[in-house]
């Protein structure tokens, strides 16, 4: 499976340059997925977000740590 990589694509707006990541497989799919925009729809705001591979190598942290403590006893 092939992973997603996040694309930026740069707008100008109010006098200042911002930028839109989007998540895809290759640019050619970014730029597709950048046309579907217009017909999007709010949906919420992103308060936060957690990288996947940080918790799962704090996972594999804390269960080395108890397999290790367990095997001593």
């Amino acid at each position: 499976m092939m992973d997603y990589k996040t694309y930026l694509f740069t707008y100008h707006f109010d006098g200042a340059s911002w930028q839109l990541p989007i998540k895809a497989k290759t640019p050619e799919e970014a730029r597709a997925r950048l046309n579907r925009a217009p017909y999007a729809q709010y949906t919420g705001e992103l308060v936060s977000s957690i990288s996947v591979d940080s918790e799962l190598k704090l996972l594999r942290r804390v269960y080395g740590f108890f397999h290790r403590f367990f095997s001593r006893q």
